[in-house]
């Protein structure tokens, strides 16, 4: 090295006399110093003693059964030779970045890092820059931080230095896919037991980074949560007038490790019963009860959201609709997915299958970025409660998807509040209201309005819709009502209004078949009930001689969707109609219904068949030239069994399309 420094000071000296004479060094020349500076900084950085771990303050996880167990899930994949990037993921606040902080700690001993020769920390977050990580990198090798350096320079000094070392790089906070090569590190290969952990909220951004092993952090347990709320809110939390109060408030924060540290150590000392009351109120009305909560709680779930992105779909209005339903509430997936269909917040697409297949999956996409989780039964999701509050508070502060939300709070009557002109959804779910207003509420954007699980309330009044022009979605099942009110028909005459088309109906068995049944197809066309050509949604009716009066009518042409739900009255005479266009046929709880059609050709382009609780349904209106548009049949297996066919070539080619319930 001695004699390259002298050579360097040789030439360095040349120079310096050729500008004296005017003469310009030559590009090669410059170029030669340069990376002898690069070369000898790298070979200085590498001879001064750098640290294997650096330790990062923190919470512990000591104690923490399910943070430790994870610990151990992580350090076990890091001795695994065919693993070489690890995603540790989970929705904000979880304790993501606390269990690699722990997991950095516990490197310090000199057994945990023997497989590696440093390790190194970096901080990406949301808004996060090329520039800054690298420069993070730097630091941490001891390399010099040259103003004015192209990325590309950079990123070519970290190369050549992490290819000579057994790297662990932990990335924490990605919210995006990283270009490692880019970035300035190797990729790593089996011989170089290099390896990289990333904590995300997305599960997608894991994938895109191609990590070989995810691991999933979940919220505390009661006990855990009890005990780290504890921790932080001091003996206070269980003083005998507090602790019930405490206990409430513990729970609010529903497992999340940061809610549970920064509410907890907010009430530390606070041994008034009424601040801790206050506390508690302000946590159950989703409002962030300190700046804190807000900072570190909130704003990251929120980044989440902001940050959410589907195929350019409205999935942010996706989500938020999600917060009309009660807490741990297990929604329905083809339920929500048909409520944001009718709102427009899913592509309408040419089969209407594919549109609710396109939701399904805009679903999933909010579950990867822990938006979302699975309900408690088959097909059903719900939104963790702290995601709910966040989501609630998001909606009050939009100017596009302002939402009204009072659910299972026990009204009995609707608020005799003023709505405001920019609110777009109003949800009263699960209440014990008894009566509507009989009056114009003037609710000029509301799209969707939620009033199922309202037992008591037996009547809508003819004036009350009135002030729904815009009405989307009307939810009115699990109440009392008997009929549907006029006022429905007329909404589209609203004065100063634009035509409205309910698009997505859900009423009891009583309401739908008598007002449906007893009423022209024209007027429900007109309001959107039962779907057209130029309004293919999906409609509610309530027993299969509504499809043959239909059919008699002069727009059987038009219509492509009927769905039979949840009847228990026997239809009046079996279907022998043609419709030509219908696609999806959904037939529940009608046991005295012997036949679908004598004519096969009344299921020219049917593509979906859900047939629940007809046993005495012997035979399906298809031959082996009306079967091929077929895509899906639905049923009990006892039900399929019995069927009876004319040949044994129709039942071969539908088999395949059979899915037992």
């Amino acid at each position: 090295m001695g004699n390259l420094i002298d050579l360097r000071d040789n030439v360095k000296g040349q120079i310096e006399a050729a500008k004296g004479n005017g003469h310009i060094p030559a590009p090669a020349v410059t170029k030669w110093l340069q990376e002898f500076e690069d070369v000898k900084n790298d070979v200085i950085s590498i001879g001064t003693s750098v640290k294997k771990v650096e330790h990062i303050p923190g919470p512990t996880i000591e104690g923490q059964t399910t943070a430790s167990r994870n610990l151990m899930k992580v350090l076990n994949l890091l001795n695994d030779d065919s693993v070489n990037r690890i995603g540790v993921w989970g929705m904000g606040g979880v304790g993501k970045t606390t269990l690699v902080k722990n997991l950095n700690n516990k490197l310090e001993t000199a057994t945990s890092t023997e497989p590696f020769s440093i390790i190194i920390w970096a901080t990406v977050s949301k808004d996060w820059d090329l520039k800054r990580v690298q420069t993070q990198l730097l630091e941490r090798l001891n390399l010099a931080v040259k103003a004015g350096e192209s990325m590309e320079s950079t990123a070519s000094r970290l190369h050549r230095r992490l290819e000579k070392e057994r790297f662990l790089l932990i990335l924490d906070d990605v919210w995006e896919a990283i270009d490692l090569d880019y970035l300035g590190v190797p990729q790593s290969e089996p011989l170089m037991r290099c390896k990289i952990i990333l904590t995300s909220q997305s599960l997608d951004v894991c994938r895109k980074i191609t990590t070989d092993k995810e691991v999933k952090v979940d919220v505390l347990d009661e006990e855990q949560s009890w005990q780290l709320f504890t921790q932080n809110a001091g003996k206070v939390a269980s003083l005998e007038h507090i602790k019930p109060i405490a206990t409430e408030v513990c729970k609010e924060c529903c497992g999340l490790t940061l809610a549970l540290i920064i509410v907890g150590a907010s009430m530390r000392g606070k041994t008034a019963e009424a601040l801790w009351k206050d506390a508690l109120n302000a946590l159950q009305m989703a409002v962030p009860h300190t700046k804190g909560i807000e900072d570190k709680v909130y704003r990251p779930l929120k980044w989440s959201y902001d940050s959410l992105y589907f195929q350019g779909m409205d999935i942010k209005s996706c989500f938020l609709y999600c917060s009309l339903y009660p807490e741990d509430f297990s929604i329905g997936v083809r339920e929500l997915v048909q409520c944001w269909i009718a709102e427009g917040l899913v592509d309408k697409l040419r089969n209407y299958e594919d549109s609710i297949n396109r939701g399904i999956a805009l679903v999933e996409n909010l579950k990867d970025s822990c938006l979302l989780e699975n309900g408690f039964f088959k097909d059903t999701v719900k939104m963790h409660d702290v995601v709910r509050d966040v989501s609630i508070w998001i909606a009050c502060c939009s100017s596009r998807d302002e939402s009204f939300v009072q659910v299972g709070v026990g009204l009995d009557q609707m608020p005799d509040i003023e709505f405001s002109k920019s609110v777009k959804r109003v949800s009263f779910m699960d209440n014990r209201i008894k009566w509507l207003p009989n009056f114009l509420i003037e609710c000029p954007k509301v799209s969707s309005l939620l009033l199922q699980g309202n037992l008591p309330l037996e009547i809508v009044p003819e004036g009350f819709l009135l002030g729904f022009p815009a009405l989307q979605v009307l939810n009115l099942s699990e109440t009392g009502i008997h009929t549907l009110p006029l006022s429905l028909l007329d909404l589209q005459e609203s004065p100063g209004s634009s035509p409205t088309k309910i698009r997505y109906g859900e009423f009891n068995e009583s309401a739908a078949v008598r007002s449906i049944r007893n009423s022209p197809l024209e007027t429900y066309r007109k309001s959107g009930y039962i779907p057209t050509a130029m309004n293919q949604e999906e409609g509610t009716v309530g027993s299969c001689s509504f499809v043959e009066n239909a059919s008699s009518s002069e727009h059987r042409g038009e219509i492509e969707e009927i769905v039979e739900l949840a009847t228990s009255r026997p239809a009046l005479v079996p279907c022998s109609c043609i419709v030509p266009n219908l696609q999806i046929v959904k037939l529940k709880n009608l046991p005295n219904l012997t036949a679908l059609s004598e004519q096969p050709e009344s299921w020219q382009h049917l593509e979906q068949l859900e047939v629940v609780n007809y046993n005495r349904i012997k035979k399906l209106p298809f031959t082996t030239q009306n079967a091929n548009t077929m895509k899906e049949i639905r049923g009990e297996l006892q039900w399929w069994d019995q069927l009876e066919w004319d040949d044994e070539d129709t039942k071969s080619s539908l088999q395949q399309y059979f899915i037992p319930l």
